[in-house]
């Protein structure tokens, strides 16, 4: 059974956007503020990928979440549908 993603969260608005990806039950958005996911998911978006300028792209896969860092590095995290 798919889920409805829930409307995009408020921490959005006024936001300029870098970057939206979308995976089966989640997408998140890449701000100059970080990273912030958003949908059928409990999973925790790691610290790092919070902070402003840390992140550089994004990626995003049925049930996950991929990000490129600043300096080469990749953080990846699962999602639950």
């Amino acid at each position: 059974a798919y889920t409805r993603l829930q409307p995009t969260p408020s921490a959005l608005q006024d936001t300029p956007v870098r970057q939206v990806v979308v995976g089966l039950t989640h997408a998140a958005a890449l701000t100059d503020s970080g990273v912030v996911q958003w949908g059928a998911t409990d999973a925790v978006v790691p610290a790092e990928a919070q902070q402003p300028g840390q992140v550089v792209q994004l990626a995003a896969g049925e049930f996950y979440t991929v990000a490129l860092t600043q300096d080469g590095r990749v953080l990846a995290w699962c999602v639950k549908g």
